[in-house]
């Protein structure tokens, strides 16, 4: 699936209550609602994504407001630094 807006595939779902709601990560465009079997074959390919990109650290989450519906994402690096100590 690709954004109508944007033709960006970058993609994300975020949850409405009890619908799933499909949003482009790079201009926050609606894309559509997800019946049940489109969401479990979305995540499916986004796990099978991760564990292809397995060794990177990044990490993208998406909050959506209960009140107003806006999306706010948010994009988590971790770093490890393991020192030992003599």
């Amino acid at each position: 699936m690709k954004c109508k807006k944007c033709e960006s595939e970058n993609l994300m779902v975020v949850e409405a209550g009890q619908h799933k709601k499909l949003l482009c990560v790079d201009c926050n465009a609606f894309v559509k609602f997800l019946s049940f079997s489109e969401y479990r074959n979305f995540k499916q390919i986004q796990t099978a994504n991760k564990a292809l990109h397995h060794n990177t650290n990044m990490d993208d989450f998406a909050i959506s407001c209960p009140d107003c519906g806006r999306v706010i994402q948010i994009r988590v690096q971790v770093s490890i630094n393991l020192e030992v100590e003599r």
